[in-house]
């Protein structure tokens, strides 16, 4: 019964892996469900945490989060269910359920593969990436993305725009648009495609989500794009979780002295696959007969600029050079910022603020913020994956800049 799975996935001092092996032994939650105190404490293979998750007997907060789904017509699929990914329900620790709201998840015969990326993205990044999930649309992918701002938003944007399939991963409930300026784009993938999450709806975004969301996109998807990717960045988790997995790593080229593709071309130097165009993705597959062969060589849509906004799309005059010179990179300014964020966030980022270019060590951060070092490690996690702060290497955080 769903009833006996949502309160296993709710057990949060039991990770995925584990639940996993605890399924595999056990056959079913609901055999979880009924071990009795004695069982557990007879069995040498539970830890004392394990044991005491198991032995919470009350189906409360599990019902609410079911009547909480039904409500808002989120629809609840457990590993057990058909809808399951079979390419997810591989891995080693796939999520034992999954909310989910739009249109029923792709079919495992449908190939799938993951934009991300860099939430400050620049014009180079952000078009490539469109042009690419574009490009790989028309050719039958599914884009999987993180729907974060920046590259994944840019991901998810093309595929729309080429009438595709996009599968939307959070790292909060499915109910909660974050950030909330992609309401638009939230409902887009809702109605051409289908938002999940491990976490019930009402969870709110928190550091060591997306993390753990990541194992999720790239579980999904053959192999995984890195359009833009600096040095300390959720984009390049998800290409190590990649590689864990067995799936491909894709990565576009940038300038060598380009900061937010810095990351990108470390996992080049490292034997990632070059990305110069969609029809790199496509080769790929339809070499290892997952995709089938185009009838017209021109699947892939030469004119995929042409989905670009117009602002885009302004010719150049005789001699006017390509691109024009980047200027220098200016520390972001947090005023806006700052009005957005969480309590904890937000006062982390003043104190690296107030620090200047010279930036601030973490200890100095712990003083002025109070907070613990395990929830001040996961705050600044929180601020590096949205591009607010970057670290400056021996326990110094700095602002980032702006493209």
């Amino acid at each position: 019964m769903l009833k006996y799975w949502v309160w296993l996935s709710a057990q949060g001092k039991i990770s995925p892996l584990r639940k996993t092996e605890l399924l595999s032994r056990y056959g079913s939650p609901e055999e979880l469900y009924y071990l009795t105190e004695k069982e557990l404490s007879d069995r040498a293979a539970f830890t004392p945490n394990e044991r005491e998750s198991l032995l919470v007997k009350d189906f409360t907060y599990a019902k609410a989060i079911i009547d909480r789904a039904a409500a808002l017509n989120i629809r609840i699929i457990t590993l057990g269910d058909a809808e399951y990914p079979q390419s997810l329900r591989a891995i080693t620790d796939p999520p034992i359920v999954l909310y989910a709201v739009g249109k029923p998840l792709p079919t495992s015969d449908e190939a799938h593969i993951a934009i991300v990326g860099t939430r400050r993205s620049s014009a180079y990044g952000s078009k490539s990436a469109q042009d690419i999930s574009y490009a790989l649309s028309k050719a039958g992918f599914v884009i999987v993305t993180g729907l974060a701002k920046g590259i994944d938003s840019d991901g998810a944007i093309g595929a729309l725009r080429a009438n595709g399939a996009v599968v939307g991963v959070l790292g909060c409930g499915v109910d909660i648009v974050y950030p909330k300026e992609n309401r638009a784009l939230f409902e887009d993938v809702i109605k051409n495609g289908t938002i999940i999450s491990e976490y019930p709806p009402g969870v709110l975004p928190e550091g060591q989500h997306f993390p753990e969301r990541n194992r999720i996109i790239s579980g999904l998807s053959l192999g995984v794009a890195i359009i833009e990717a600096p040095d300390k960045s959720g984009a390049l988790i998800t290409a190590e979780l990649a590689l864990e997995q067995g799936r491909d790593v894709f990565v576009l080229p940038h300038n060598i002295d380009s900061k937010t593709g810095h990351g990108g071309n470390l996992l080049l130097r490292d034997g990632a696959i070059p990305l110069l165009s969609a029809e790199d993705i496509t080769g790929l597959y339809i070499k290892k007969a997952i995709l089938k062969a185009p009838e017209s060589p021109n699947y892939y849509d030469e004119n995929a600029q042409s989905s670009a906004p117009a602002a885009k799309k302004k010719s150049r005059q005789k001699n006017e050079p390509e691109t024009e010179p980047e200027a220098e990179p200016e520390v972001i300014d947090i005023t806006e910022i700052l009005a957005s964020l969480p309590e904890n966030e937000a006062a982390v980022l003043r104190v690296i603020a107030d620090g200047g270019a010279e930036g601030v060590d973490f200890e100095h951060i712990a003083e002025e913020t109070g907070l613990s070092p395990d929830v001040l490690q996961k705050t600044i996690t929180m601020l590096e994956i949205e591009g607010a702060a970057v670290s400056l290497g021996f326990g110094v955080y700095g602002l980032a800049r702006a493209n």
